[in-house]
């Protein structure tokens, strides 16, 4: 069986990563892989043993351009043109479309009578971005629907589908290790070791809660600790936290991307604040976890299904009051946490019997 992989660019987002997890952990077999994607990045796929196809679409006015006048020509579009370059090069028995931001290439295999299986990572707020018909087909035209939580599971039964698979993502185990000692990271940040520090993780969006850190705060003992890591944004809404944090005197950081330090900036940390409106089963509530960090959250989707009593609380609604109150729980051990059960929620063994599964689901869908 050849999987040829579809994903939007080429880089470590959510779901490539869960992708590549999925090949870590799965076990040896005849199977072969090959990914294409719509657009570059830095992505390297030579531990994988996975060819790597990459258009080069943009957002650049040239590239824009350019596509406008290449569709007038060849009536054609480029990135579908190298799409099915690579689908030739590799005449794969299955494509697996990783997110539903790309349902052109789903009408793409329906026209080319190509199977495919689609990844649906996403809740509703993101159908909202999709056109009624070209999201309906999308979902019509797949052989399985592969999903991340069973939020997404319920969320595809309500609309009649059937052909639907919890397939839960994937993290790396043993990558998730601090290279810093906690002690040396709290002091170059001016953290007391009697100090309870919060971290959240995530783009600056709504989706992802941004704009709800100060009304989270303002709820808190003042001066309470909270780092937001994540690739900045300058928006209105940046500008609107920004100004109500430094208003409020609340003591929040913000720190961009870490690559190196990552796991070492979280490590330095007490606790995981999960803000999202909407996260279908997130890669750092489960990194959390493996850290031994007490997790808190809106019951913003897959989180229902991963917390367990001694992991932390999560909070029904979004009223950022509930959410600092479970807070101060957690920092006064009013909620009991037991550092075994989160560890115990995400482990090697879990990970690969996942995987195994994975593939052995998608055999079953070429058979």
């Amino acid at each position: 069986m050849k999987i040829l992989f579809l994903t939007p660019v080429a880089n470590r987002s959510g779901s490539v990563t869960t992708l590549l997890n999925y090949m870590h952990y799965a076990p040896e077999g005849t199977y072969q892989y090959a990914m294409f994607s719509r657009r570059p990045g830095q992505l390297d796929l030579t531990p994988y043993n996975c060819p790597l196809y990459v258009s080069q679409q943009s957002d650049r006015f040239s590239y824009r351009l350019y596509e406008t006048v290449y569709h007038k020509l060849f009536r054609d579009v480029p990135h579908l043109k190298d799409l099915r370059n690579a689908h030739e090069a590799e005449k794969p028995d299955l494509w697996y479309i990783n997110t539903i931001a790309m349902p052109e290439y789903a009408q793409l295999a329906i026209e080319l009578g190509q199977p495919y299986v689609l990844h649906v990572h996403e809740l509703p707020q993101e159908y909202d971005e999709r056109g009624y018909d070209e999201f309906k087909a999308m979902l019509n035209g797949a052989k399985l629907l592969l999903t991340a939580s069973q939020t997404v599971v319920d969320n595809l039964q309500h609309m009649g589908y059937r052909n639907v698979v919890l397939m839960h993502g994937l993290i790396n185990v043993e990558q998730i290790k601090p290279t810093r000692e906690r002690a040396e990271v709290r002091r170059e940040m001016g953290f007391a070791e009697t100090d309870f520090v919060w971290l959240m993780s995530g783009a600056w969006s709504s989706r992802k809660g941004f704009d709800l850190i100060p009304d989270i705060l303002r709820e808190l003992p003042k001066g309470t600790l909270f780092i937001w890591m994540g690739p900045a944004r300058k928006t209105g809404m940046t500008y609107y936290v920004e100004q109500y944090i430094k208003t409020l005197d609340l003591n929040v950081r913000f720190l961009t991307e870490q690559s190196t330090d990552y796991f070492s900036y979280f490590n330095a940390c007490d606790g995981f604040c999960l803000t999202s409106r909407e996260d279908s089963y997130p890669i750092v509530m489960r990194e959390a976890a493996v850290l031994g960090k007490p997790i808190v959250g809106f019951n913003s989707g897959g989180i229902s299904e991963f917390l367990r009593p001694g992991m932390g609380e999560m909070v029904q609604g979004f009223y950022p009051k509930a959410l600092a109150e479970a807070m101060k729980r957690v920092m006064s051990g009013e909620t009991p946490i037991h550092t075994a059960t989160l560890q115990a929620a995400i482990t090697t063994a879990s990970q690969q019997a996942e995987a195994k599964r994975w593939i052995e689901t998608l055999e079953n869908v070429v058979k």
